[in-house]
């Protein structure tokens, strides 16, 4: 493979890509979600809850975009894997952001019950829902910008 080619393989998406990747496997070890009780603040980590599954998926976008780099991995299967793992992640992102409250569910005992309870959404949990989505937009991106690069036949 010569530079020009090396260097032409890799675009803005899927550096931008890997970037996302990057920002979502930094969050899964911060936290997601904070809750206060009367005096006692409970914060919950990525690895707390479903980080180990979003850190996962995006160093399978990692690898698929590197695969389809340095191997003969097509890149419209790399993008196609890149944006079911983004939107993945994304879904998983949401559905933490829905049940916010079961998120800090400590030993079965529900704090959600409790009248003086506040809890809230952290940066964790925010950046892995924006990067999952930022992943999923650039997958389908590359899977579209491939489409219109094949010759028609």
């Amino acid at each position: 493979m010569t530079a020009a080619t090396a260097s032409h393989r890799w675009s803005i998406i899927r550096v931008a890509a890997i970037a996302s990747a990057v920002v979502v496997i930094a969050a899964a070890f911060m936290t997601w979600v904070k809750a206060e009780v009367l005096i006692i603040t409970l914060s919950v980590n990525g690895m707390d809850r479903d980080g180990p599954y979003t850190a996962a998926l995006a160093a399978a976008i990692i690898v698929a975009i590197l695969a389809s780099v340095y191997t003969s991995l097509s890149s419209r299967h790399a993008f196609t894997a890149v944006a079911a793992c983004g939107a993945l992640i994304a879904l998983i992102g949401f559905l933490t952001w829905i049940d916010v409250e079961g998120a800090v569910d400590v030993d079965g005992t529900e704090l959600e019950s409790s009248p003086f309870v506040s809890v809230s959404p952290q940066a964790g949990l925010v950046m892995t829902t924006v990067g999952g989505i930022v992943a999923a937009a650039l997958g389908l991106a590359g899977v579209r910008l491939e489409a219109a690069a094949e010759p028609p036949g």
